[in-house]
C-alpha cells in the first residue's frame, strides 16, 4: 500500500503518525487524536485509524453510536474527500469499509445515519474502480462489510466485485476465511452471482473443505461443517 502524502508532513511524519494511531488503545485517546492531526492524515493514516476504530469497538468505553461523534464525522468526510480525488486504493478501500462493517456489527454504528450513506456510497464508487486490483483478503474484506452493514451495493459495485472474486476463488492457494467471508455475504444479501461466479465459489468451497478436512480429528470438523454451509451461498 504506497501512501501518498499527508496533509502536513512528508514521508516520514506520516509514518509517525501512523505508529501513534496504532499504539492507541483507548477509543477516547483515538478519536482525540483523529481530531488533533485530521489535517495531517494521509490514506494510509486514514485507513489505519478505521481499522485500529474497528479493533476497538468491542470495548466498553466505546461511543454507543461513534456516528455522532464530529471527531468521526471529520474522519469520515476526509474519507470521502479521498475517495472523489481518487487517493484511496484497493486495500485502504477494503479497510475502511470493513471497519465499518465491523462497527455496525458490533451495534456501536448507525449504518442508516446520512454521513455514513454518503461514506459508503463513495467507497462503493471507489469499489468499482479498483475492485480489479484488491486481493483476497481484500475482496473478502469488502464483501464482509456490505453483509454486516446489510447494504447490497450497487449494480456496478456488485459487478466489480463479482469479477473480482473468480481469480480469488480460483486460486488454488485462497484462505477459507476469504471463501466463507464471501459466500456468507452473499447468502445473507439474498445476492445472486452470475453463473461464472457460483461455478468457482462452489468449486472453492469443495477444494477448502477437502483441504481443512483432512488436517481435522474424526468428529471434529466443525470447519467442514461451516464449508458445507457454506454452500448455500453460492446457489448450489
Amino acid at each position: 500500500m504506497k501512501p501518498t502524502q499527508g496533509g502536513g508532513g512528508g514521508r516520514a511524519a506520516a509514518i509517525a503518525l501512523n505508529h501513534l494511531i496504532t499504539q492507541e488503545e483507548s477509543p477516547e485517546g483515538l478519536l482525540c487524536l483523529v481530531e488533533e492531526e485530521l489535517g495531517n492524515l494521509n490514506d494510509v493514516n486514514v485507513s489505519t485509524a478505521f481499522s485500529k476504530l474497528g479493533k476497538l469497538c468491542s470495548s466498553r468505553s466505546f461511543p454507543r453510536n461513534v456516528t455522532a461523534d464530529d471527531r468521526f464525522r471529520g474522519l469520515t468526510v476526509l474519507a470521502r474527500d479521498m475517495c472523489a480525488d481518487g487517493r484511496l486504493q484497493e486495500q485502504v478501500v477494503a479497510n475502511i469499509t470493513h471497519a465499518v462493517g465491523k462497527m455496525r456489527a458490533a451495534g456501536k454504528l448507525a449504518a442508516d445515519d446520512a454521513d455514513v450513506q454518503d461514506t459508503l456510497a463513495a467507497l462503493e464508487g471507489r469499489v468499482v474502480l479498483v475492485a480489479s486490483h484488491m486481493n483476497p483478503q481484500n475482496v473478502s474484506n469488502t464483501a464482509y462489510a456490505f453483509a454486516a452493514l446489510g447494504r447490497m451495493p450497487g449494480a456496478e459495485t456488485r459487478a466489480a466485485l463479482e469479477a473480482a472474486v473468480v481469480p480469488v476463488a480460483l486460486d488454488p492457494d485462497v484462505k477459507p476465511q476469504a471463501v466463507t467471508n464471501v459466500t456468507w455475504a452473499f447468502a445473507t444479501l439474498g445476492w445472486e452471482p452470475g453463473a461464472e461466479v457460483r461455478a468457482a465459489l462452489k468449486a472453492a468451497v469443495v477444494r477448502v473443505a477437502a483441504r481443512g478436512c483432512a488436517h481435522e480429528s474424526p468428529g471434529g470438523d466443525e470447519r467442514c461443517v461451516e464449508f458445507r454451509d457454506a454452500r448455500v451461498g453460492t446457489g448450489g
